[in-house]
């Protein structure tokens, strides 16, 4: 089966899935997935929206989370061993965790939320996850209470507890607990491009490059018209047949066609559709290969500002995910998640920044070091405002006035040059002499 026949095969399901009432779905949603789902191979078929999932699971599958613990006397820790690390490490599994993080960013595009089924052993512990198809799960809601159902692959409906599952859901601003896929963002754009797509094959498996349309000012009976229409099929159609010299009689010339695929403007309205899929995403061109004048700090300035402005919020909204659920399973609220940023550091302005922030006491030594994740120095100083003022350190959370008092240096007397005595004694005895 073709890919065109995946995707119309995909179309011509839907009426049937809408009828269930599952309201989120949506035409694109399936269309997308009809075919993804069938083959591996099928993804090509999505074009920029397989190529702009793939950059987001990409970056995803980056990002790595650290485990922290606050501190009774202030500062953090990071843990280094914990049962939740073990089970975002998915020890034990086949499932890896860099596989969790790439899908993320295919069930967000398809369908809106990722679902992890946390798997307890004897003990009721949760020792490893196992990764749930999004488009199997249902959503009812029954005497206000939200109800999970999830579909096996062998057909039977399973009833999920809420305890059991990590739902990381897009962000939904008209629902709290319905995923919405951000493949919704372009569904008409999809549907045009299928179409093209459409239009593109219909003239490669039965157009030519001629496009010869024949006229002439004669009447033709049906076998003048029958053996003339074998005689230019024999002699000018097809591939072998292209570009030979055409010799007509009893009138008969070639015209041009009414229109051609040129005609029909396809390379722009691709453009268009890939504009809008990559914005939906907020992927940039250049991430892709597109763009003329691509040079590397062209290339560091787009990552810096994709993984700052897209990513790295999305992680962060992770972040708080995990942590929820780190702290609902262990019952600590001193611990939280939190990753490593993807965007690339800018070392001197963090040393600039901090080293200006310390200078005019606006910010501690160890206050520097907390937002480095860094451990408290056990120094009384490294917890106080200093400012440097005429080469004297001032503490600011003391009365400056008494500390510039006690700084100020002693007056001495002003030591004698012996040796300039001595000098002036051996001048004088010598002229005395003379």
């Amino acid at each position: 089966m073709s890919i065109l026949d995946r995707v119309l095969k995909a179309f011509s399901s839907v009426e049937g899935i809408k009828q269930k009432g599952d309201d989120f779905e949506t035409l694109s949603q399936y269309a997308l997935a009809g075919m993804l789902k069938n083959n591996s191979s099928t993804a090509e078929g999505v074009g920029y929206v397989f190529s702009a999932i793939d950059v987001w699971g990409k970056h995803f599958a980056k990002a790595k989370f650290r485990l922290y613990e606050r501190l009774p006397k202030g500062g953090v820790k990071e843990r280094y061993s914990h049962g939740f690390l073990n089970l975002l490490n998915n020890k034990g599994s086949e499932l890896t965790n860099w596989e969790m993080l790439y899908s993320l960013g295919f069930n967000w595009g398809l369908n809106g939320v990722q679902y992890l089924h946390k798997l307890r052993n004897a003990f009721g512990v949760a020792v490893q996850y196992e990764l749930l198809m999004s488009n199997r799960m249902s959503i009812t809601k029954i005497d206000g209470k939200i109800v999970y159902s999830y579909s096996t692959e062998e057909g039977m409906t399973k009833k999920m507890n809420r305890e059991d599952l990590i739902i990381i859901r897009y962000p939904n601003n008209k629902s709290q607990y319905m995923p919405t896929p951000i493949a919704n963002n372009f569904a008409n754009q999809i549907q045009i491009d299928l179409m093209q797509t459409m239009y593109q094959q219909k003239f490669l498996e039965e157009g030519g490059f001629l496009g010869a349309v024949f006229t002439t000012n004669k009447d033709l009976d049906d076998r003048a018209f029958q053996r003339a229409k074998a005689e230019l099929l024999a002699n000018y159609s097809g591939r072998s047949n292209s570009f030979k010299m055409g010799l007509f009689d009893g009138g008969l010339s070639p015209i041009k066609a009414a229109y051609s695929p040129k005609d029909l403007d396809l390379a722009t309205q691709k453009a268009f559709t890939r504009d809008e899929v990559l914005s939906a995403f907020q992927v940039p061109k250049t991430l892709l290969g597109f763009g003329d004048s691509i040079n590397r700090n062209t290339a560091e300035a787009t990552f810096y500002a994709f993984s700052t402005g897209v990513i790295d919020p999305l992680l962060s909204f992770i972040d708080e995910i995990l942590t929820k659920e780190l702290q609902l399973e262990y019952n600590s609220p001193n611990l939280y998640i939190k990753h490593d940023s993807l965007a690339p550091a800018d070392v001197q302005g963090q040393v600039k920044y901090y080293t200006e922030m310390q200078k005019s006491g606006n910010m501690t030594i160890n206050e520097a070091r907390a937002e480095e994740g860094l451990d408290p120095l056990p120094y009384d100083l490294c917890n106080k405002p200093l400012m440097n003022v005429g080469g004297t350190v001032i503490d600011l959370s003391r009365p400056v006035d008494e500390q510039m008092q006690n700084a100020k240096p002693e007056t001495k007397p002003k030591p004698t040059d012996t040796n300039n005595d001595n000098n002036n004694d051996e001048n004088t005895t010598g002229d005395s002499n003379v």
